[in-house]
């Protein structure tokens, strides 16, 4: 995917508190703003290493561990849609 670092979800860049730019509004500007698509993957797989029932959050190494494993598995994922 060569999109990865785009926004996943984009959302609409605020100008003030009354007045936003819809996406359409942007005409082919990319500057909007929200998580990217490796920033999405990396925190759902870090949701489910955390959701098992055997992860120990209890210790600190483990949360190094675990987001550690989700940052590779995030690039595992992005080079398997390159394929």
């Amino acid at each position: 995917m060569k999109n990865a670092d785009m926004p996943a979800m984009p959302q609409p860049i605020a100008m003030n508190e009354n007045e936003c730019l819809s996406v359409d509004e942007h005409q082919g500007d990319r500057s909007l703003s929200g998580l990217t698509k490796r920033e999405t993957v990396a925190m759902h797989i870090l949701a489910g290493i955390c959701a098992n029932p055997n992860y120990e959050p209890e210790q600190q190494r483990h949360f190094d561990l675990a987001t550690e494993d989700a940052l590779r598995q995030t690039e595992s994922f992005f080079k398997g849609l390159e394929l």
